[in-house]
């Protein structure tokens, strides 16, 4: 694994592990020149209920700012609002840590 950032693989993969083999769509998907700084990813959860997965590197953004690189749960009502939402997986020391 990388010290700093996480790869394009690595977040992938934990991504892949939350999804759990379920359908899912890109919905952005941004680079710069270290690599993915924003990833956002659609899927429903197993009540049918939407959700979004967010990726994002640590850093400031004009789609945010994050103080470590992480990936986000949100929750989605029926008019893609936000209506809850969580932290999953946080990057540190080079590691995924997932949070409860």
């Amino acid at each position: 694994m990388s010290s700093e950032f996480p790869t394009h693989d690595e977040i992938w993969q934990v991504l892949e592990g939350l999804l759990d083999k379920r359908e899912f769509s890109q919905t952005r998907k941004l680079t710069d020149a270290l690599g993915v700084y924003l990833w956002e990813i659609r899927t429903t959860d197993h009540n049918d209920s939407t959700i979004e997965y967010s990726y994002m590197r640590k850093g400031r953004y004009l789609e945010g700012v994050a103080d470590v690189s992480r990936i986000d749960r949100v929750d989605l009502d029926e008019q893609d609002n936000p209506i809850g939402g969580t932290s999953v997986a946080k990057f540190i020391g080079g590691r995924w840590v997932l949070t409860p």
